[in-house]
C-alpha cells in the first residue's frame, strides 16, 4: 500500500527540533542593509516603506551565538542601543533549492512584522544584507555585482529558556500550574495570530520561550497568511502547507493538504501532551509512526502517571479534542485559552 505521506514533505531542510546554546566571540556584522528589505518599529508604529541605507540607525553589533536551526543562527546583539536577538539566515552555497527555502523562511518571518502581543516574540527590524561577486565585463575589466544575500532579523531578546529546555534539560520539574499557564499563553498567541489571518505551522516546545510564569511563541519561518481569514480563523492560504517538525504536524499537512488555523491547534495539542508526558511523541524514531498517524489516526500515548482529578480528565479531553482527525471539529484557539483558564481555576480549587 503506498504511503499517505508525500516524500516531498520529508525532504532535507525541515526545521530542527530544538535550539542548542553555544558560544561565539564578539564581532560586528559587516555591511549595511539594502533599502529594499528594511523596516523599523518606533512606539508601536511599523514603518514598512523602503528606507534609504543612510537612514538606518547605528551599526549592528553582534555578540555570542545563543541558538541555531536549519535556517539560521541566533546571536545576542545591540541595535540602536538596545539589547536584541539577531537571527542571520543561512545561505547554502551551491544548493539552489536550499537557498530558495531559506529565502521563503525569511519572508515568512516578516508575516509578524506589524504584530505585538504579550505571547509573541516581537520582530523589530529586518533586511536583506547584500553579497558581492565579481565577473569580467566584455571589455575585460573586473565588474562588481551585488545580488540578494543573507536575511537579517532583529527581535526582542528574551532571557528565559525555551520550553523544550525547561522540560528536558532542567533538574526542577515544571509544575502543573506552569504547564497550564504555558498552554494558556500559547493559545492566546495563536488566537491573536489566527484573528489576523496568520498560521504559525510550527508550534512545539522548541519554539516557545519561557518568560517568568508565561511564554512567548517564536520562530515564524514556517508561517503563512490565510486569504481571506474567516470569522472562525479558517481560510484558504496562498500556498500548500507543510512546514514544521513532523512529530507535531497535523495529519492533513502530512498528506500535503493546504494549511489552516486548525493545523496549529493540532500542534498545540501535541505540545500540551508533551508538557506532562515529558518525552518525544512516538518515541526516539517518530518517523516510523507517520504512516499510522495519517492512515490509522494514531496519536501519542497518554502515560499512566497522568495528572490526577480534577485537572487530569478535563485536560485529556481537551487534548483529544484538539488533535482529532476532523480538523473542522477542533476547537478554536480562543476556546482553548478559555478552557485552560478554567483548568487553572479548578487546580486552585
Amino acid at each position: 500500500m503506498p504511503s499517505p505521506v508525500p516524500l516531498s514533505r520529508l525532504r532535507r531542510g525541515s526545521p530542527s527540533t530544538h535550539l542548542e546554546p553555544v558560544g561565539s566571540p564578539d564581532r560586528y556584522l559587516p555591511g549595511s542593509p539594502t533599502p529594499l528589505r528594511h523596516f523599523f518599529i518606533k512606539s508601536g508604529f511599523v514603518c514598512g516603506s523602503p528606507v534609504a541605507a543612510k537612514q538606518v540607525p547605528a551599526e549592528l553589533q553582534v555578540g555570542e551565538k545563543i541558538g541555531a536551526g536549519s535556517f539560521g543562527v541566533v546571536y545576542r546583539g545591540v541595535y540602536c542601543g538596545h539589547h536584541v536577538a539577531v537571527k542571520r539566515m543561512h545561505r547554502r552555497q551551491g544548493l539552489s533549492e536550499g537557498d530558495d527555502i531559506s529565502k521563503k523562511s525569511f519572508l515568512a518571518e516578516l508575516n509578524v512584522k506589524s504584530l505585538q502581543h504579550p505571547n509573541l516574540v516581537t520582530l523589530l527590524a529586518a533586511w536583506m544584507q547584500p553579497h558581492f561577486r565579481y565577473g569580467l565585463c566584455n571589455d575585460g575589466d573586473v565588474e562588481e555585482k551585488s545580488h540578494e544575500g543573507t536575511g537579517i532579523l532583529i527581535m526582542e531578546l528574551l532571557a528565559g529558556p525555551s520550553l523544550y529546555t525547561r522540560l528536558f534539560s532542567m533538574d526542577t520539574p515544571i509544575s502543573d500550574r506552569s504547564c497550564l499557564e504555558v498552554g494558556r499563553g500559547l493559545a492566546a498567541g495563536l488566537s491573536y495570530l489566527h484573528g489576523r489571518g496568520i498560521v504559525h505551522l510550527d508550534v512545539r516546545p522548541a519554539n516557545a520561550i519561557m518568560v517568568g510564569s508565561g511564554v512567548k511563541l517564536c520562530d515564524f519561518g514556517c508561517s503563512q497568511r490565510l486569504e481571506p481569514p474567516s470569522h472562525k480563523g479558517r481560510g484558504s492560504p496562498t500556498g500548500a502547507g507543510g512546514g514544521g517538525a513532523y512529530t507535531h504536524r497535523a495529519p492533513e499537512l502530512l498528506r500535503g493538504e493546504r494549511a489552516s488555523a486548525s493545523n496549529d491547534i493540532y500542534s498545540l495539542a501535541v505540545t500540551l501532551w508533551q508538557m506532562w508526558a515529558l518525552c518525544q511523541p512516538y518515541g526516539p524514531d517518530g518517523s516510523a509512526a507517520l504512516y499510522n498517524v495519517v492512515a490509522h489516526g494514531r496519536r501519542p500515548d497518554f502515560p499512566l502517571q497522568w495528572p490526577p482529578f480534577p485537572v487530569g480528565p478535563s485536560l485529556r479531553r481537551l487534548i483529544e479534542a484538539c488533535w482529532q482527525a476532523d480538523e473542522a471539529s477542533r476547537p478554536l484557539a480562543c476556546h482553548i485559552e478559555d478552557a485552560t483558564v478554567k483548568l487553572l481555576q479548578e487546580l486552585a480549587g
